[in-house]
Formats: C-alpha cells, sequence, structure tokens
C-alpha cells in the first residue's frame, strides 16, 4: 500500500509564521461624536435583542378585563418576579361548558423598565 504522506508537500505540513501583534489597528475613524453614536447604536440593539428574555405564563380563572399591552406589578409570586413591572403579550381565553373556564397569560419584562 502507497504511503499517503509522501505525495503530500512540505509547505503544506508546516504553518505560515504569524502576523506581528505589535501592528495597531487601523480605524477608519477616531471622532468622539462618531464612536458614542455608534455606541448608543450597539447599546440599543442589545436591548431590543433582550427585551423578551425574562417571559412567564399564568392560568387563572376566566378574567376577560386582561388586554395585550397593559402593564402590571406583580405580587406573591417570587422575589424575581415581584421586583418589576411585565407586560402582557398575549391573552387567550378558553370558554368550556364542561369545566372551569380560564385565561392564559403570557408576560414579558420590558429591559429598560426594570
Amino acid at each position: 500500500m502507497p504511503n499517503l504522506s509522501d505525495n503530500i508537500p512540505q509547505t503544506h505540513i508546516t504553518l505560515p509564521p504569524l502576523a506581528p501583534l505589535n501592528t495597531p489597528l487601523n480605524t477608519k475613524t477616531k471622532n468622539p461624536d462618531r464612536q458614542a453614536r455608534a455606541k448608543e447604536a450597539a447599546v440599543s440593539k442589545l436591548k431590543q435583542k433582550n427585551r423578551k428574555h425574562h417571559t412567564m405564563a399564568i392560568t387563572t380563572l376566566l378574567d376577560l378585563s386582561v388586554e395585550a399591552g397593559n402593564n402590571y406589578q406583580m405580587s406573591g409570586f417570587s422575589p424575581d418576579i415581584d421586583d418589576g413591572i411585565w407586560t402582557v403579550e398575549e391573552v387567550t381565553h378558553s370558554i368550556t361548558g364542561k369545566s372551569a373556564s380560564n385565561t392564559k397569560i403570557s408576560f414579558h419584562r420590558p429591559a429598560d423598565v426594570q
């Protein structure tokens, strides 16, 4: 059987040398105002991404007064839930004839309200 390593060129076996690390990073702008706006945009994008990071859902007896988009201050659950304002994301009412009707409420905690 032929040895495959005999056919591999030496340049494919050894890695090329690393580039020097002492060269400064070349940025196109050093304007502090532009950098501040870029940082503000990045923070805004991160808040938007994390907006629905904290979510929860509860099911309770039928309550037609709950509407999506309303804010609620929770109490009596746990310290993580009681500490902050929660926004109703989705409400589902289930009306049944044989058993108790219920309301399922999905919440999220807005990042900028915490």
